[in-house]
Order: C-alpha cells, then structure tokens, then sequence
C-alpha cells in the first residue's frame, strides 16, 4: 500500500469531518449519549476493523471514544487509514 505524503494526507483531512493528524496517526473523538452507545459504536468497528484487517487503537472514556488508525505494516499513514476513517464516520452518521 502506497504511503500517503503530506500533500496527500492533507487533502484527505480537509475531506474528513473532526479527524486530525497526530504525530504519525489521524485520531478523531466520537461523542455519544451513553455509555452503550459508545460500546456499540465500539463493536461495529470491530467487526468491520477484523474484516478489513486493519485495527483502530480504540480508547474509551464513558461516553467518549478517540480512535487512531496507522498502518502498522507501511510504518505510515496510508490510503487504507482514510478509506477506514471514512467508513467509521459513516459508522457514526456523519456520511454526506
């Protein structure tokens, strides 16, 4: 998978919604009503991650999750993480 250059990756910020570029990874905090919601929104992305073979690093904090995404196998951040980004915010409801 071809690494994605600066350029290319601030192209692909600016097309996603709240998603930010930290360090080496883009990381985006969804907010939710609850507690379950949030952990639903958690096994949605676990079955789409496993599917995919391709995981988010996934902090919980009650209603609160922040997902990073990098692909580990390029020691970059590639197409894969935005197509994955893409399809959490979709997960979420914030598809156009």
């Amino acid at each position: 998978m071809k690494k994605q250059n600066a350029e290319d990756i601030a192209s692909e910020l600016k097309r996603l919604r709240d998603w930010k570029k930290t360090g080496g990874k883009i990381e985006r905090t969804y907010e939710f009503p609850d507690f379950p919601k949030a952990i639903g929104f958690v096994n949605g992305i676990s079955i789409y991650s496993e599917s995919k073979d391709h995981h988010p690093i996934i902090e919980v904090n009650y209603n609160k999750v922040t997902l990073s995404l990098f692909t580990w196998c390029e020691n970059a951040l590639t197409k894969k993480d935005f197509e994955t980004a893409t399809y959490f915010d979709f997960l979420y409801g914030d598809s156009e």
